[in-house]
């Protein structure tokens, strides 16, 4: 059975992976390319000649045909076995998850946009001599937010991608506060079980250790992936990073996400 976490970057879906793989019932996988490869497949059957013509000489068994060969893909990259797909790409094909995996769970992990930019903010300031913004507006702290916050910026489209699942409000979805999970995993945890349909299992929270394996070289190592530890709450301020007029900008950019998972 296919599962996946999804949800906004710096948000805790790597701490939540860390801590899923302490069941040794599951394969947890780092980042995976599995949604955006199955939804390029998707891309290119449709726009594919051939396959049109298919479709107009017998659409029924060409579109079960279609359809077992996507499922037969992801059960082979699944091994077989219960698994959770990171990604963020899945919450913007979740239809198309749903299409081929109806009891899949959903898990978006989620935060205020100001402490995401904030975040990486953090992180960029500890190596400033790594910036591949090339012209001064982007090499700005403002630019930085800007082009992480567009449509198709890092948060910009992942938020987009979580609105679409707000919107529709699927089954077996949760979307789940970064704050609120560290506040109580314990609950968070206990809910996931639930969807699944599965007996509880004794997690732990005070020493979770990193599985995660994400190739940080790919962002010149400044936003790492690891989640280990004690779970528990930050007390960073996205204030310490970001001018309270521009962070009053940045909740303004997605309306509906904000006001939806009250970020004001």
């Amino acid at each position: 059975m296919l599962n996946v976490v999804t949800g906004t970057p710096r948000s805790g879906s790597t701490l939540l992976c860390n801590i899923l793989a302490q069941n040794k019932d599951w394969d947890v996988t780092d980042t995976s390319p599995l949604g955006s490869a199955i939804a390029n497949d998707v891309s290119f059957m449709s726009n594919n000649p051939d396959y049109k013509s298919m479709l107009i000489s017998d659409r029924h068994r060409t579109e079960a045909r279609h359809l077992a060969r996507l499922r037969a893909g992801a059960e082979a990259w699944c091994d077989g076995r219960m698994t959770w797909e990171k990604s963020r790409p899945w919450a913007l094909h979740s239809l198309l998850l749903r299409q081929l995996f109806p009891d899949s769970v959903i898990v978006a992990m989620v935060r205020d946009p100001r402490d995401i930019c904030a975040s990486a903010e953090k992180q960029h300031r500890k190596f400033p001599a790594h910036n591949d913004a090339a012209d001064a507006y982007q090499a700005s702290i403002r630019g930085r937010c800007e082009s992480l916050m567009a449509p198709d910026g890092i948060i910009g489209g992942a938020i987009l991608a979580v609105e679409d699942l707000i919107r529709r409000n699927p089954s077996r979805c949760l979307i789940i506060d970064a704050k609120a999970f560290t506040a109580d995993p314990a609950k968070f945890m206990s809910m996931i079980y639930v969807e699944l349909g599965q007996p509880a299992f004794n997690h732990d929270f005070l020493d979770v250790e990193n599985a995660a394996g994400d190739v940080d070289g790919l962002y010149l190592h400044k936003f790492p992936h690891d989640g280990s530890g004690k779970v528990e709450q930050r007390n960073d301020d996205w204030r310490d990073y970001i001018d309270p007029a521009l962070g009053q900008e940045i909740l303004s950019v997605y309306p509906y996400y904000c006001e939806k998972l009250g970020y004001q």
